[in-house]
């Protein structure tokens, strides 16, 4: 049976419903708790640990010697929050940590690359995905932000959570989507939402039904602007186009194996 340590750290509605998501949805084996993070923080933590006492560490997950964790999953929605990070992965003996961007003012650039050294002195790898529904068994980012990463209990959780991989069942006599099976959902279940609300669509719509589904859930990436090249996107826009590459690329598999001799 497949196991898995996951503490997942949280703040408020955006890290909830990510949180209870996966808790549904996560393999049997795995053993998944999730902790608020404080809200009163200086605005630059030089000690973690004074914030992190017990409590506030379950035994089942580093509290006072207990067993440690695998993997962290950090959700704070301010820069304070991630400094709690070094001391959360000292406390917990963790080997690798997930902080998505779905907002970069949660989690500014100097501010990331601190604390990816610092974790690394620890011997855990962080990445931070943008937006979280990127990540992948092997990358995380979209188009030109992609990049590689090599942890096999980050693997393990991309397996599982990341960017959507559908199989579709459709009926080609009369051109509609009998089923949507979710092989692998996006953490915030967008994906999951979606399959449901596609069921009896024409496959001519899907694309990009299938994204504007998954935003109206609603989508918890920011609106903020970001710069692409010559092009200035949202996360949120780049959450969809995701899906719809997702399912564009089912959708074409799918037909030219109904339609091969």
């Amino acid at each position: 049976m497949e196991t898995m340590r996951l503490l997942i750290l949280v703040h408020g509605n955006y890290g909830q419903r990510i949180a209870r998501h996966i808790q549904a949805h996560c393999p049997p084996g795995w053993r998944v708790e999730s902790l608020t993070l404080p809200r009163a923080l200086p605005p630059i933590v030089d000690e973690p640990e004074e914030f992190l006492a017990p409590p506030f560490i379950p035994p089942s997950f580093g509290g006072e010697r207990g067993e440690t964790a695998d993997l962290i999953l950090h959700l704070g929605e301010t820069p304070q929050a991630a400094q709690l990070l070094p001391g959360v992965v000292t406390l917990t003996e963790a080997k690798a940590v997930i902080a998505p961007l779905d907002n970069t003012a949660w989690l500014p650039e100097g501010l990331k690359n601190q604390l990816k050294g610092e974790m690394a002195v620890l011997g855990a790898e962080a990445i931070f995905p943008m937006p979280f529904c990127s990540l992948t068994e092997e990358s995380f980012g979209f188009g030109q932000r992609a990049k590689p990463y090599h942890n096999w209990l980050i693997a393990r959780f991309a397996r599982h959570f990341g960017r959507p991989c559908f199989t579709l069942k459709i009926d080609t006599s009369g051109g509609v989507v009998e089923d949507v099976i979710v092989e692998r959902g996006s953490p915030c279940g967008s994906t999951h939402f979606a399959a449901a609300k596609l069921r009896g669509k024409p496959i001519t719509e899907i694309v990009p039904q299938a994204g504007l589904i998954a935003l109206h859930y609603p989508c918890l990436a920011s609106m903020r602007p970001l710069r692409s090249g010559n092009h200035i996107e949202t996360l949120m826009h780049i959450s969809g186009c995701i899906v719809n590459e997702e399912m564009q690329k089912e959708l074409k598999r799918k037909l030219r194996r109904n339609t091969c001799p």
